[in-house]
């Protein structure tokens, strides 16, 4: 795939967020040099992925020989910046379901449910000893 596709944007987007995410958890979790420490670690990675995924389709970053890691790690790049992509991509899919399943629910209706599911799951006994009966 060409940077310069239309899915190099989409991809460059999921990351900042990505970024943005980690940052904000981050920051809620340490404080002090550790945050920073964190932040820096995000930063590098990112360097790192978007160096190895634009060296392996720009001839101006040739500083191999022939056979060498270049192409590897431009497909290791792309593999993981397209799932996380994906899985960006569910997380913001499912939160509203999430969301939902997470509400408190009523006492109540759970029992209500409950002695339900049972009726449910006990009529073909009863309806076998009614008929043999």
């Amino acid at each position: 795939m060409n940077p310069n596709s239309a899915l190099a944007p989409l991809l460059l987007l999921a990351q900042i967020y990505i970024v943005i995410i980690l940052f904000g958890a981050a920051g809620r979790r340490w404080s002090g040099w550790k945050r920073d420490a964190a932040r820096g670690a995000v930063l590098l990675f990112e360097a790192s992925v978007f160096i190895a995924y634009v060296g392996n389709f720009s001839y101006r970053f040739r500083l191999d020989a022939a056979g060498s890691f270049r192409p590897l790690l431009g497909a290791i790049s792309l593999v993981y910046l397209a799932a996380s992509a994906a899985i960006l991509a569910l997380c913001l899919i499912l939160r509203p379901i999430r969301k939902h399943l997470d509400s408190p629910t009523d006492p109540g209706r759970r029992r209500a449910l409950d002695l339900a599911g049972s009726a449910l799951l006990c009529s073909p006994v009863a309806a076998i000893s009614y008929g043999s009966l």
